[in-house]
């Protein structure tokens, strides 16, 4: 499998981590079909952490998941039960995309990043 998904027990939150094999073009359905049905039986907001820390993240890879994920009809992080995007990766430009993604060309998506995973989650802990 080139993700996997969880729910948090402790937390109103998802995490999708990606593998080193995921890629967009042929995984990114598979993976928004299973990440929609969690965010529309939710019963409030989720915080959606995306962990990419293994993706192998280049450019067009970048900019094609900015536009599925935020600019194109049904995109999962306007997703009215997401209450915040976190991005987990050591990869400098993963942080500036998730300033990118706060631009009104993304739709004004609340995001932020962060380098290791223990960090978001201790992030999604305390604004819990």
């Amino acid at each position: 499998m080139t993700f996997s998904l969880q729910q948090l027990a402790d937390a109103p939150a998802i995490l999708l981590t990606l593998s080193s094999e995921y890629d967009l073009q042929r995984d990114f359905p598979k993976s928004h079909a299973a990440v929609k049905p969690l965010l529309d039986n939710a019963s409030g907001p989720l915080t959606y952490i995306l962990d990419l820390t293994d993706a192998t993240i280049d450019l067009e890879m970048l900019i094609q998941g900015a536009n599925k994920t935020s600019r194109e009809a049904g995109s999962t992080f306007h997703h009215p039960n997401i209450r915040e995007v976190l991005l987990v990766s050591n990869n400098a430009a993963l942080h500036y995309a998730a300033q990118g993604l706060q631009s009104a060309a993304f739709g004004n998506v609340k995001a932020k990043a962060f380098s290791t995973l223990d960090e978001a989650l201790d992030y999604v802990h305390s604004q819990s």
